[in-house]
């Protein structure tokens, strides 16, 4: 049966099992990291591996260092953002997890985690390639939730909406305005 991908009018029936089953696993790995860390999916589709290092050997969390484009209201404007993800103590709902099972045996520090398939081409920028790479998850991410009966699940915002849980569940944990913008660039 094919399921039709909304953005393009494709569908997936042309693609074997193993292909969509490693998108299944970067999708669940790039939502995880968007839920931990708040960060703007635009930024999170290009990430590579050389961002990330290890924390501590004994806390298995990950330190990721990422620039941010955008500050607030204000564009174009960009600044080193450190974040620490940390192990959840459910396995089944941990970014590092997710990321690692998505990632593979990848090595090379310059392979984006989540732009597999994808080329850079010759003077394209920025946001253009992001942009690319941002609609496959939304698709994937569309067809998830036509699939399980609920076809308005995200709504208008898309990937946006991970940002904003992860605001709130700051919000509902004490973060102050400012330990939020500090996380999240919010």
């Amino acid at each position: 049966r094919s399921i039709p991908i909304f953005s393009t009018g494709s569908s997936l029936s042309r693609k074997p099992a193993v292909e969509l089953e490693q998108a299944l696993l970067r999708t669940r790995a790039l939502v995880s990291l968007l839920r931990c860390t708040g960060m703007r999916s635009i930024t999170a589709v290009t990430l590579r591996l050389e961002q990330f290092t290890e924390a501590g050997s004994e806390s298995g969390a990950m330190l990721l260092k990422r620039m941010e484009r955008k500050c607030g209201s204000a564009r174009n404007v960009e600044k080193p953002v450190y974040v620490c993800v940390v192990p959840h103590a459910d396995p089944k709902l941990c970014p590092i997890v997710h990321i690692s099972t998505a990632v593979g045996q990848h090595t090379d520090p310059t392979y984006e985690l989540f732009a597999e398939g994808f080329t850079h081409k010759h003077g394209q920028d920025y946001v253009s390639f992001a942009t690319m790479v941002q609609r496959r998850y939304i698709a994937i991410l569309q067809c998830a939730a036509v699939a399980i009966g609920v076809p308005a699940l995200f709504s208008e915002k898309k990937l946006h909406a991970f940002r904003v849980q992860s605001t709130n569940v700051l919000g509902s944990t004490g973060a102050s305005e400012a330990e939020r913008e500090a996380h999240i660039g919010w």
